[in-house]
């Protein structure tokens, strides 16, 4: 059995929240701030993502896929939601406009993966 003593204040005591001195300034280490920040652009499930805190499709953490972005910019508009970029050769992070495909819908582009012979496609976004 312990003995509680009086002299023995627990480390927190007073405290609000976890404002502790060890992550005290991490709040203001987010994006450029922080020293693990390396440009914006990451991988996630094999494709590029992009930080764009302004773009009005992107995520809750604002990244938004990078052939996405590409298709804007050979389109000269946002995409809409339920349009769907297709890579022509299957590689998941060659995001070159002439590798890009865009299908109207997810059921246009499900019926094109289903084909056993598909058509071999040419970008539509060049």
């Amino acid at each position: 059995m312990s003995i509680a003593y009086k002299e023995n204040i627990p480390w927190n005591k007073g405290k609000k929240g976890l404002q502790t001195s060890w992550n005290k300034g991490l709040r203001f280490m987010a994006g450029e701030n922080n020293p693990a920040w390396k440009g914006g652009k990451s991988k996630r499930n094999g494709y590029y993502i992009i930080f764009k805190p302004n773009h009005p499709f992107a995520s809750a953490r604002n990244y938004i896929l990078e052939h996405r972005l590409i298709a804007e910019k050979c389109l000269g508009r946002y995409l809409k939601l339920e349009e769907i970029i297709h890579h022509i050769n299957g590689i998941k992070d060659d995001n070159r406009s002439d590798n890009l495909y865009l299908f109207p819908s997810e059921p246009e582009h499900a019926s094109y993966e289903g084909l056993k012979n598909k058509p071999i496609l040419q970008s539509n976004i060049i």
